[in-house]
């Protein structure tokens, strides 16, 4: 699947809706659904379609508790993440990701961290050059505490590092990635592109009872062709 532009909003379903889910479905997966930003024909020519304020827009939808926007940031081939700048700790064969995220995404994530805390809207709004770890990560690069105020460079920039994640309840490929803002990676790398777009994961769950009469969702019904809305089945 080529690129990436996520929506997660995470929701609870009620017991007696969730009881009427098939059984192959656990309680997480029930509570999820996916928005691809795809492009539609022109994905070469069409932007990034969810906006800045996409966390706040999907987490006015009735039921959702969280959301958040992400990609894989598509690095070039001399740019890897390492403790320096000039000794990089990447197997050429096993490279880290990185994840530009919005601050929707780790709390959509459901994260327990060993150390510091996750960015939020201030870095993000600011294009802070911070980063959260996963706990394989941090113990790949030789970071086991935040009290010196570590930093983690990918290429030749630096991003100090303020978490450490060392359990999620969503996206455990978080524990294996760097992650950092959106609008950071938009100013260094550049927005997603056609190459680096994915899936876009939306969570919604109804609190109390469910959204009647209202049918599914739509996503970008002026452009179905841009965005693709798929229940969790």
């Amino acid at each position: 699947m080529l690129g990436v532009g996520a929506f997660i909003a995470v929701l609870g379903l009620t017991s007696t809706t969730a009881s009427q889910n098939d059984a192959r479905f656990n309680k997480l997966t029930a509570t999820q659904v996916t928005v691809k930003d795809s492009g539609g024909g022109d994905a070469a020519e069409v932007p990034l379609a969810f906006p800045q304020d996409a966390d706040a827009r999907i987490g006015r939808l009735n039921g959702v508790t969280a959301a958040g926007v992400y990609w894989k940031v598509r690095l070039s081939a001399d740019q890897t993440v390492g403790s320096t700048p000039l000794t990089q700790s990447d197997d050429p064969h096993v490279r880290t990701d990185v994840i530009a995220a919005s601050p929707g995404l780790l709390d959509s994530a459901g994260p327990h961290l060993a150390q510091g805390r996750v960015f939020d809207s201030y870095h993000d709004s600011k294009r802070r050059q911070v980063a959260v770890l996963g706990s394989a990560i941090a113990v790949r690069l030789g970071i086991t505490t935040l009290d010196t105020q570590p930093a983690v460079f990918i290429g030749n920039t630096p991003f100090t590092v303020i978490g450490i994640l060392d359990d999620v309840v969503r996206k455990p490929e978080l524990l294996l990635s760097v992650v950092v803002p959106r609008t950071t990676a938009e100013h260094i790398w550049g927005p997603a592109q056609r190459r680096s777009r994915r899936d876009a994961r939306l969570h919604p769950a109804r609190r109390g009872t469910p959204n009647r009469g209202r049918g599914r969702p739509r996503a970008a019904p002026r452009a179905p062709g841009v965005l693709q809305c798929d229940p969790a089945s």
